[in-house]
């Protein structure tokens, strides 16, 4: 579940970001309840977009803020030197990654290991 406070990296353009830097951001509205497709178009003035983000089921609205960082030339926090010079401007595609947990890959090798050995 999608919750306040937890962190967001953010690509922008159209592909899935995953060689790109991503913006940082934090949850911080999650809506109560599914929003209808009706209440999509009111807050994106995109009958098509919200047909799309529609097309699963009614989807719940999450509210993000991005970190800012005044030493980037665009404003905002990156992962990566790299995204600190994008050229940021509205309506561009997106996308979002929630992070719901924080591992270091240890901790789950070892329980692994754990109980591939049968040591408890």
């Amino acid at each position: 579940k999608v919750k306040v406070g937890q962190e967001v990296l953010v690509g922008i353009g159209l592909g899935d970001g995953s060689a790109d830097s991503r913006m940082i951001g934090e949850v911080r509205q999650v809506s109560e309840f599914p929003v209808s497709e009706q209440g999509i178009v009111v807050q994106l003035q995109n009958a098509a977009l919200a047909r799309t983000l529609s097309k699963g089921g009614a989807p719940y609205e999450v509210r993000i803020a991005l970190l800012q960082d005044e030493t980037s030339e665009n404003g905002y926090t990156w992962t990566s030197k790299k995204g600190r010079t994008k050229k940021i401007t509205s309506g561009v595609f997106c996308n979002a990654r929630i992070i719901h947990d924080k591992s270091k890959p240890i901790s789950m090798v070892v329980p692994l290991t754990k109980e591939f050995f049968g040591i408890e």
